[in-house]
Parts: structure tokens; sequence; C-alpha cells
């Protein structure tokens, strides 16, 4: 009888195996060390220097440095999204009170620049299209650049309406 450990290392899902006794002891100890090492990390800076530390260091074990590789990844990946939470941009799907978001995304997909979406927008916005509260407007911003430009690209709409807003445009989103 043994321990199956699951892991996903560039989002391949894998287990790895090991006996018990002796030859579980030995991976849990290590992995207990691992954790505590990461355990308070301050920021992405101190994440990458203590994850680049433990990268250093060779293991006799391929079972260890895939397990390791697989916890760094996904410490990584919850990082990230805690940031992106922190920063707001989560997409959410918008409140449809017509049409269907293929419709909008074709009528969006028309537009040349980012300004004409977010023009576009706002006329869906007082046309009636969508229910809206002034605390959504990122995530409904971060949903639409998604759609239209990429998961990569997905702070694209939001960082041009500060720039319109900054210019004296008003607040789509007020209440």
């Amino acid at each position: 009888m043994g321990v199956q450990i699951a892991i996903s290392i560039d989002g391949n899902e894998d287990f790895l195996i090991f006996k018990a006794g002796k030859d579980w002891k030995v991976f849990d100890f290590y992995q207990k060390s691992v954790i505590s090492y990461l355990e308070n990390i301050k920021d992405m800076d101190d994440f990458q220097q203590r994850g680049r530390e433990l990268m250093k260091v060779q293991l006799s074990d391929v079972r260890y440095e895939k397990w390791r590789l697989s916890h760094l990844q996904e410490l990584e990946y919850n990082f990230l999204i805690e940031k992106e939470i922190q920063n707001g941009f989560v997409s959410a799907d918008p409140k449809l009170l017509k049409g269907t978001v293929k419709e909008i995304q074709s009528k969006l997909q028309k537009c040349r620049s980012t300004t004409e979406i977010l023009f576009a927008l706002k006329v869906l916005l007082d046309e009636g299209y969508f229910k809206i509260s002034k605390s959504e407007g990122k995530s409904f911003l971060t949903f639409f650049s998604q759609a239209l430009f990429g998961t990569h690209r997905k702070t694209v709409l939001y960082h041009a309406y500060t720039e319109l807003l900054e210019k004296g445009y008003p607040n789509y989103f007020s209440e």
C-alpha cells in the first residue's frame, strides 16, 4: 500500500506514488520543509527569489523535483490570481438585459480602436443592454477586453478608459 500525490505541471496532471514507510516519510519531511520555507512570502519578488533558490537544489529523486515544480507553479498561479483580484482585473459576465454576448461582441469587433469600442459600450449601456453598477465597471471592461483581445490583454479597455477619464470624458459607470 502506498500514498499518491496529485500534481500538475504546465496543466498536465499526474500522480506521484510513494511506498508506505520510509519512502513516504522522507518525502513528507521534504514536502513540509518546502511548504514551511515558502510560507511567509511577502511579494512576487520574494516568491521568485525563494523559488529560484529551491530550483537550484539538486534532488536525487525525480518525484521530489516534479512535486516541487508543481507546488511552485500552483503558488505562482494563486499569487497572480490574488494580485488580479486586488487590482480588480477579474472578469465577470455582464448582466444582459437585451441581446446576447455574441451579438454584442459582433458589434464591438467592427470597431477600429479601443476608443471606438468604449464609445460603442457606452451607447449599449445607454440603450439599456446591461445592468451594471459603478463597482462592476472594471470587471465589465475586463470581460470585453478578454473577449475581444484575449486573456493576455485583459487590461486594454480599462487602461484606455482611464486615459479617457483623464482627458475629461464622463464616467460611464457612475450610479
